[in-house]
């Protein structure tokens, strides 16, 4: 049974992408739509599902059932918090163990803060130093310890350091886009 889903789900990959390359449009859509099959491909393929994986199988009678019932745990945690999560996400607290660096917000509105950094050299750059992340990440995954932080190594090295902080999107600024700044953004 298992070698016929994974044949099925092989054959099935191919031809959706396939497909999806054979589209007549510009090279942007059938990027987007390659992606959104080889999406859908992922979430569907058979080892995702316990009774057509041998591995997750062996481990649930090597467990006697246990690592079942941590993924239902683990399932149920993603669900209170309203998303999927591959970590313990209460291991990591900002300025114990992730954001450590000393700084302070300078300026914020609707959209980020900005934060500047204390500078850990006598004197610094006259040019200072911006760090503007994609708003899909947090300020501090530039400064995660003090041994792997690019923020501490900057501000080492002399340099007025600033980074943007994004605010987390919600439904108060489904009026604002990319590529225009509306009155109320101002």
């Amino acid at each position: 049974m298992a070698a016929f889903s994974a044949a099925v789900y092989l054959l099935n990959a191919r031809t959706l992408l396939g497909l999806a390359d054979a589209v007549e449009a510009d090279e942007k859509v059938r990027g987007r739509l390659r992606f959104a099959v080889e999406q859908w491909m992922a979430a569907s393929a058979p080892s995702n599902f316990l009774a057509l994986n041998a591995e997750a199988q062996q481990k649930a009678i090597e467990t006697r059932g246990e690592s079942i019932a941590r993924g239902m745990q683990n399932l149920l945690a993603d669900l209170r918090q309203g998303h999927v999560s591959m970590t313990d996400e209460s291991a990591f607290e900002v300025g114990r163990n992730v954001g450590t660096t000393e700084g302070a917000v300078v300026f914020e509105n609707d959209l980020f803060q900005l934060i500047e950094y204390k500078p850990l050299t006598k004197q610094v750059h006259e040019r200072p130093f911006l760090v503007v992340p994609p708003c899909i990440n947090k300020f501090y995954i530039l400064d995660l310890q003090p041994e792997n932080s690019l923020i501490r190594y900057l501000v080492e090295q002399g340099h007025r350091t600033f980074v943007v902080s994004w605010r987390n999107p919600d439904a108060s600024m489904e009026d604002k886009t990319g590529t225009t700044t509306s009155a109320k953004a101002r």
